[in-house]
């Protein structure tokens, strides 16, 4: 019985891992700019870090790694690095910026 109950927790935890995923590829689909990509996974505090380094356009942002992150933009904080790169990585997978479709 415990086992069944863990089982269904863990999905519920997958689910909901999954849903946001899917949430930031499809907000992800919508973005004009890399400022209005920031507000939109919460990281606005980084839009003058970016701009500074040259990150201007959605589709500039799927060549960004983690190096880049942190030594060029200075995101310093591991768990603004995992949002953000988690949201790079919904633009990796094949969504395609509207603006350059």
């Amino acid at each position: 019985m415990w086992a069944v109950v863990v089982a269904r927790g863990e999905l519920q935890v997958r689910d909901n891992v999954i849903n946001d995923v899917i949430d930031e590829q499809l907000n992800a689909a919508t973005h004009s700019s890399v400022d209005e990509w920031l507000a939109d996974i919460k990281m606005s505090r980084y839009r003058e870090n970016f701009a500074r380094c040259g990150y201007t356009r959605v589709s500039q942002l799927t060549r960004l790694t983690r190096r880049d992150l942190t030594t060029r933009v200075g995101v310093s904080l591991v768990g603004h690095q995992k949002k953000i790169l988690n949201s790079i990585q919904a633009l990796r997978a094949g969504v395609v910026d509207p603006l350059l479709a």
